[in-house]
């Protein structure tokens, strides 16, 4: 008898704790027209917020009705025009505000009405990106002497995110009657991270000779 009543106690409280644990797990989002909503966030796709929810099944609200929101996981920003898709946390702030938070840990706080300029600019500034140039010539003279001036020369710039990575290298070979008057070569290789738009950490290697 003792144990039935301790059982008929103890469920409703172990109820209520496995409730706790599903709000305090839940995503949350705040409506502009002050309603709050509990579920899963999926993904934010052309002005649509996807959200999974135990009461309604899965819902498709309008960005425009979202005053903020926060998303204990990463979701996905995407952009079915481009393709481009972009995952973050979204964690609340007042009303109209968001701060995204990127897998990486970075911070950043976006007007609501704004997040789909800052994915496609995340989105762009994350891809790898490169930019450079080759210079190869050979001059030839004749005259009362037979000269040979060759050269080459190429300079590389990689960028993805934060880092930059900028290489390069000359050669040059001069020679007169088949005698080498002038032989030199240089190798260089710098690499740039950004911690912030203050704070740049810069490496260099140059070899010359």
């Amino acid at each position: 008898m003792l144990y039935f009543k301790i059982s008929r106690l103890l469920f409703p409280a172990l109820w209520l704790v496995a409730l706790w644990c599903s709000a305090a797990m839940a995503d949350t989002v705040w409506l502009k027209n002050g309603d709050r909503l509990s579920g899963t966030v999926r993904s934010l796709e052309d002005g649509k917020l996807i959200m999974d929810t135990d009461w309604g099944g899965t819902l498709s609200l309008n960005w425009s009705a979202v005053s903020t929101l926060n998303s204990k996981n990463l979701i996905t920003l995407r952009n079915s025009q481009t393709g481009e898709s972009y995952s973050v946390k979204l964690e609340a702030a007042e009303a109209g505000w968001l701060t995204v938070v990127s897998s990486n840990q970075q911070e950043e706080k976006v007007a609501v009405s704004r997040i789909d300029d800052f994915m496609k600019a995340k989105v762009k500034s994350d891809r790898l990106t490169w930019s450079g140039n080759v210079d190869a010539g050979i001059n030839l003279k004749h005259a009362s002497t037979e000269t040979q001036d060759t050269h080459f020369s190429f300079n590389n710039k990689i960028s993805q995110g934060k880092w930059r990575h900028n290489s390069g290298a000359t050669w040059n070979r001069e020679t007169e009657d088949a005698s080498v008057n002038t032989y030199n070569y240089s190798l260089r290789y710098a690499i740039d991270y950004t911690f912030r738009e203050q704070f740049l950490l810069a490496g260099t290697r140059q070899l010359q000779a």
